[in-house]
């Protein structure tokens, strides 16, 4: 509550924030110690490579809080010139082996360059930008040539990325159909082609430009927003953890797109969903079925959610998740629990679904297209 407080405050009187540097030795327990002030409790952490930032509030002042590695702290308080070695060499020279080993100090197992990679390095306290280059990028940098582009587009299943990468490698690959767009580099006769695919969505975009509807997703922890998520981007069941702030997709249904973000559903969590909330079109509320503990912890947050002011305009889809598990509540028990029948200023829909079949998902979801799109039945 007093997460809550704090940030219904900031939303009133809005405050100044003050900028935290933290800094310190390799091992020292920067990452640690942030992650308790912010969360509250120990998380596994890795090594910070360059920085990570979080904001803390605490007795209603904000504080921006970036943690910064060893390295990058020495190069703040020491700013030096960075230096940039290019690495060149005929294939299989050992090129990308070389700088791995330099770069982390292993051997990792590489694929031949396709145009360049790059890391930084740091030599005693001196920075180097280390591009490798392939042997075809490099004879270009000596004998500069025009490049030209080609465009692949096609329906689904017509083979334009097995094309792509027949011509690219010279071999078959495994592909899983394109979203949005993949680009390589193909070179024929010295003379150069970027060549990028488009999905036959994102090509009927390029020619019909559409509007994109926000989407926000909420519910507690375990109710299944992520697995509903990923099922109507991916068509299939994804292994997922807690979500920690938020996910956002682009999903596609019958050429209307959608920017649909996934909110973390931790009591600690929700206080921040309002942060998301501008510019939305429709939220989705994904419940738990068989969680009737906390399906009036629920109705809390889906009411308070609705007297939010950049929620005015929103049509409200909830999702009655898990009704393959036994004892479920059915959707008219959750819209009595939910008081559903009580909200007058939005459009609301309840739909029964199982995220891990699919079943239920694209009939809620294009209920929304047809509420945001203006062509919901009279």
């Amino acid at each position: 509550m007093g997460a809550l407080m704090s940030r219904f405050w900031f939303m009133l009187f809005p405050a100044k924030e003050y900028k935290i540097v933290v800094v310190g030795l390799d091992n020292a327990g920067k990452t640690t110690t942030l992650y308790k002030l912010h969360l509250g409790e120990v998380v596994t952490t890795n090594p910070t490579v360059g920085s990570n930032v979080e904001e803390l509030v605490y007795k209603n002042i904000r504080f921006e809080t970036p943690i910064l590695s060893s390295t990058r702290f020495w190069f703040m308080l020491f700013p030096a010139k960075e230096y940039k070695i290019v690495v060149v060499g005929l294939d299989n020279a050992g090129k990308t082996t070389t700088l791995y080993k330099l770069h982390l100090g292993e051997v990792v197992t590489t694929n031949p360059t396709v145009g360049s990679n790059v890391e930084e390095l740091v030599y005693k306290n001196i920075r180097f930008e280390t591009p490798i280059l392939s042997s075809t990028r490099f004879w270009f940098m000596l004998f500069p040539a025009k490049e030209y582009k080609i465009v692949v587009v096609g329906l689904d299943n017509a083979g334009k990325t097995t094309t792509l990468y027949k011509l690219h490698l010279g071999e078959v690959v495994t592909t899983n159909p394109t979203v949005g767009s993949n680009v390589e580099e193909l070179v024929y006769k010295n003379i150069r082609f970027e060549t990028p695919i488009l999905s036959s969505t994102r090509f009927w975009f390029m020619l019909f430009p559409a509007k994109e509807y926000k989407i926000v997703v909420v519910g507690l922890d375990n109710a299944g927003k992520t697995t509903t998520l990923y099922k109507l981007h991916l068509g299939e069941v994804v292994t997922t953890n807690p979500t920690v702030g938020s996910n956002v997709e682009e999903l596609v249904y019958k050429n209307i797109r959608f920017e649909v973000w996934d909110l973390g559903g931790q009591e600690r969590l929700r206080t921040s969903w309002a942060t998301y909330y501008r510019g939305t079109h429709a939220v989705i509320a994904v419940i738990d079925s068989s969680d009737r503990g906390r399906i009036s912890v629920m109705k809390d947050e889906l009411f308070r959610l609705l007297g939010h002011e950049d929620l005015q305009h929103s049509v409200v889809l909830v999702f009655a998740n898990k009704q393959d598990i036994k004892d479920a509540m059915t959707p008219a028990e959750i819209t009595d629990a939910l008081s559903l029948h009580s909200i007058k200023d939005h459009d609301w829909h309840i739909q029964a679904c199982c995220a891990l079949t699919g079943e239920g998902l694209y009939d809620g979801l294009g209920w929304i297209a047809q509420r945001v799109t203006g062509k919901a039945p009279t």
